[in-house]
């Protein structure tokens, strides 16, 4: 049972909590869902139909949608197709809510895409129950995301690499790529001393030429033995202090620049070094 006199959770509290996209045309029962939702400490966004869950669920890429089955406009069934039909939608659990208690519109649901269904009225502790599972088989998203979006990264930038043209821009784009992958401010690559540098940068980060540096001027710190992944400390004035080092065939390497320090997960650490190992294949190819 839902309590009013509870209070919610402040933004603080809820700042890193799942985010519930709630989908009803009905005033009285959305608020009754979010108010519900809210007091056990997730945050959640609102929708009035099918069409507006369908905009929303663009913009907020929400952990989990709750859908009504019948609105105005476009139905909940509808919207799960579409949402499953879209970049990214095979992966969000579908909580479809209806007054339907009848299996054609439970297979129907299911064959839109649902994950679960729960009907009206809506018994509450049993919705809880079913976030809380269904947001529980959700968290792998977090790991299967990027390694899909690795795969299709790899098949393009091996199609781009076996390309004719200036290898000296076909890197420096491929860099760029690499650079907005794994999120860091700047991306160096050199193939050794006798080499240019080729470097990504974020905007609003000076690079390497605007500072009148060269790749093996960065280094603040190193360890005495490096490993095949090294962490380091970068020069001031690249505003990104902290960072990784993966070296390269005669004196070559690649430099990861960041601001804040980060773990990085085994998996992570084998795709950064294949990042390093392709690098200097396609920078020798032909």
């Amino acid at each position: 049972m839902i309590n009013p006199n509870s209070s919610s959770p402040s933004s603080d509290e809820t700042g890193d909590a799942p985010l519930i996209l709630v989908t009803d045309d009905d005033n009285t029962i959305r608020a009754l869902l979010v108010m519900a939702l809210k007091q056990d400490g997730y945050r959640v966004e609102e929708a009035v139909n099918g069409i507006d869950c369908l905009a929303k669920y663009g913009r907020l890429q929400p952990n989990l949608l709750l859908l009504d089955a019948m609105m105005p406009e476009m139905d909940g069934f509808s919207c799960c197709q579409q949402v499953r039909q879209g970049a990214g939608g095979s992966e969000v659990p579908i909580l479809m809510i209806t007054f339907l208690d009848d299996r054609d519109s439970i297979d129907q649901a299911f064959q839109a895409g649902a994950t679960d269904y729960i009907t009206k009225p809506i018994h509450w502790s049993v919705l809880r129950q079913r976030v809380k599972r269904l947001l529980a088989q959700e968290t792998p998203r977090a790991e299967i995301q990027p390694q899909q979006t690795w795969i299709t990264l790899m098949q393009t930038l091996l199609a781009q690499g076996v390309q004719g043209g200036d290898r000296t821009q076909q890197l420096t784009n491929l860099l760029e790529q690499l650079r907005a992958f794994w999120q860091v401010e700047r991306l160096v690559f050199s193939l050794g001393p006798t080499e240019p540098d080729l470097e990504a940068v974020a905007p609003n980060y000076p690079t390497l030429a605007k500072l009148g540096l060269n790749a093996s001027q960065l280094v603040a710190t190193m360890p005495s033995t490096p490993t095949p992944m090294s962490t380091a400390s970068f020069a001031p004035a690249l505003q990104t202090p902290q960072g990784l080092i993966l070296p390269l065939p005669a004196q070559g390497f690649l430099q990861l620049h960041y601001r804040q320090a980060r773990p990085w997960t085994a998996w992570e650490q084998e795709r950064l070094m294949d990042t390093a190992r392709l690098l200097y294949l396609i920078s020798h190819h032909g």
